[in-house]
């Protein structure tokens, strides 16, 4: 952060007040920031920040203490705004004393200079953690909605068996316009499907474009679809309806090949393998067909 800030600075010139925001705290209200402006025009340097609501001990080597005077204490968040010319002094000053700080506060502090504290709120938080994604998604009315997905695709001899974009090895493979990866369709309908987007055959016909197109590639298309409709993908629970060949040893690799395409962390998608014991089209081993389940989460506009 303190190199980009200086990165920043090197390219502004003449006067003036400078602000400093992380862009992971999106939910920062304007007057805030007028307040932080306007405070630094008076004083030269302000930050936004909120009051601590915790005790705060003071620990060593696992042992409590102290106890600190939380009426003295203040969670300092962004923006942080500064006269121009003084906080490049600050970065130089820094930069010529190898100091690394965790904020632009403390590189002015270092001069000898104080720093106004403009109250802030408690919902300007750092959107940088999977618990602070869900909060912010709570924070901005984000609603959850579920989809479901289906495919079947007819077993070939002599084609490459692809399912959920890992290749196993097997002597029939599944046939279809593109790489018929029936468990990536049925997930890519369930997307759609949760997003109001419609159905994969309006985004992905069968056309040139798409001939022999792997799943995984029309995945990563699907997820910048939903997105552009101010979706996000939560989580993915599908199964795979196959007699043969055993899709267990694959699972893993499955998972992980879905979940890196979406971004998703592993434990985001689960996939499971079933066969119907000798029942129907997939017991007579002519075609397998998947199942999917998809949650998003969207923003309400």
């Amino acid at each position: 952060r303190q190199h980009s800030v200086k990165n920043a600075l090197d390219a502004i010139s003449g006067d003036g007040i400078v602000a400093v925001h992380d862009a992971a705290r999106c939910f920062i209200d304007p007057a805030v920031i007028r307040k932080c402006v306007e405070t630094a025009r008076k004083t030269g340097a302000a930050a936004a920040g909120v009051r601590t609501k915790d005790t705060i001990k003071t620990v060593l080597e696992d042992v409590i203490t102290g106890t600190l005077d939380r009426k003295n204490l203040v969670n300092i968040q962004t923006p942080q705004a500064f006269d121009i010319g003084l906080i490049k002094r600050a970065h130089e000053k820094a930069e010529a004393d190898g100091f690394i700080g965790t904020d632009e506060c403390v590189l002015v502090e270092r001069l000898g200079v104080p720093v106004s504290f403009v109250e802030s709120h408690y919902d300007n938080i750092e959107v940088t953690t999977r618990e602070a994604v869900l909060a912010g998604g709570a924070r901005a009315g984000e609603s959850i909605r579920t989809g479901i997905g289906y495919d079947a695709h007819r077993l070939e001899e002599g084609l490459p068996l692809v399912i959920g974009g890992v290749e196993i090895p097997f002597g029939k493979g599944l046939l279809g316009h593109s790489d018929a990866d029936v468990l990536i369709h049925a997930v890519i309908d369930a997307m759609f499907g949760a997003a109001a987007a419609g159905d994969i055959g309006a985004h992905f016909p069968c056309t040139d474009e798409f001939f022999g197109a792997s799943g995984v590639s029309l995945l990563s298309r699907a997820k910048a679809i939903i997105e552009a409709k101010g979706c996000r993908l939560i989580n993915i629970d599908a199964t795979v309806i196959i007699e043969k060949p055993r899709l267990a040893p694959y699972i893993g690799s499955i998972r992980e090949t879905i979940a890196g395409a979406l971004s998703l962390e592993v434990n985001a998608v689960s996939v499971k393998a079933k066969t119907t014991e000798g029942m129907g089209f997939e017991g007579s081993g002519e075609g397998a067909s998947a199942l999917a389940v998809v949650t998003l989460g969207r923003i309400k506009t």
